[in-house]
């Protein structure tokens, strides 16, 4: 038993004051438990121990809680062994959930610590574009869906819309059952003050045309206040967007593919793999949220099917040029 516990002493202990190595671990213990269709909630509940949930975790201590895990796993291979120290049978029950977990976190982490690292921050980086993905709207999927012809300028109330949802509001007019391309021709009604630009013609059927004309931060403005949220123009800048993801908002921001090689970013439909995505130049994007511990955004990009993410430089290198940003809140 002992032999197990230095052996978990040994891939651990370097770890055990870094809030950073703790975080991704704790992340990793977690994605290896729901893969074996195991609630870490309830099981760590059953220690004791009341666990931040994926969408939580950040705002929890978690070197406290990466130490309050460990405990518990260790306390339970003291009364449940992986195994005795001359390799004979494991003395644990098939109950025993820890054993097996602790199994696995050993085969998993590598003594090599960079290449550990490596996994963590991959896994990280999986976690977030998951999340990322749950608000994601690509324009031109969604247009199809109405009837349009897939070309269209709706990057920006594409944009808007992610960035309600991403703070848990609806567009204006709205519904549950509500499909993504009624959902951004929605976003643009509510965002347009002339009858040029909204979409619709004075009937109310939807005017193609209308759909490829461009929008702007008034215009965004608008749309969130429609909604009920709440928005302020930011300065052009990484940490001015830091600062409100950290606060809480989602952020619209502006930038242009217009002269820039490299991209700051390409498309991922196929037909654009290679070049700025849809085609664009001038372009609106959602940046969802930020992890301090990497430095790293997150971009829903309207015009790609997927989100990605980028360094603060990366975004300022798509912003240069076109800059522009207003964090967007519940009110």
């Amino acid at each position: 038993m002992w032999k197990e516990l230095e052996q978990i002493f040994g891939y651990f202990i370097s770890f055990f004051y870094s809030a950073f190595t703790a975080e991704y671990i704790i992340l990793f213990i977690i994605k290896i438990m729901e893969s074996q269709n195991i609630n870490p909630l309830m099981q760590f509940m059953n220690y004791g121990i009341q666990p931040a949930t994926l969408e939580t975790y950040r705002n929890r201590d978690v070197q406290q809680e990466f130490q309050q895990i460990m405990s518990a796993m260790m306390f339970s291979q003291i009364f449940n062994p992986l195994g005795d120290s001359t390799g004979g049978e494991s003395l644990s029950g098939s109950d025993n959930i820890m054993s097996p977990l602790m199994m696995m976190l050993m085969g998993s982490l590598n003594t090599n610590l960079s290449s550990g690292m490596s996994t963590l921050g991959s896994l990280s980086n999986e976690l977030t574009l998951q999340q990322a993905q749950t608000i994601h709207i690509n324009q031109f999927d969604a247009e199809n869906q109405v009837g349009g012809d897939g070309a269209n300028a709706n990057c920006g109330p594409t944009a808007l819309a992610m960035a309600l949802h991403g703070v848990g509001l609806a567009v204006a007019g709205e519904s549950s059952g509500s499909l993504p391309g009624e959902v951004v021709d929605m976003a643009r009604r509510s965002m347009i003050a002339d009858s040029y630009r909204d979409g619709v013609f004075a009937n109310g059927q939807r005017a193609e045309a209308e759909h490829n004309s461009y929008t702007n931060f008034s215009d965004v403005m608008r749309g969130v206040q429609a909604a009920g949220a709440s928005g302020q123009l930011l300065a052009g800048n990484s940490e001015a967007i830091r600062s409100a993801l950290l606060g809480g908002a989602k952020v619209v921001v502006s930038g242009t593919f217009a002269g820039k090689s490299p991209l700051p970013w390409t498309g991922d439909r196929g037909v654009d793999n290679q070049i700025a995505p849809g085609g664009a130049t001038a372009h609106f994007v959602t940046v969802s949220s930020y992890d301090q511990q990497r430095d790293l955004f997150t971009i829903n990009d309207p015009a790609r099917r997927t989100p990605l993410v980028v360094t603060g430089s990366t975004l300022e290198y798509f912003m240069r040029g076109n800059g522009g940003a207003l964090a967007v809140q519940r009110s």
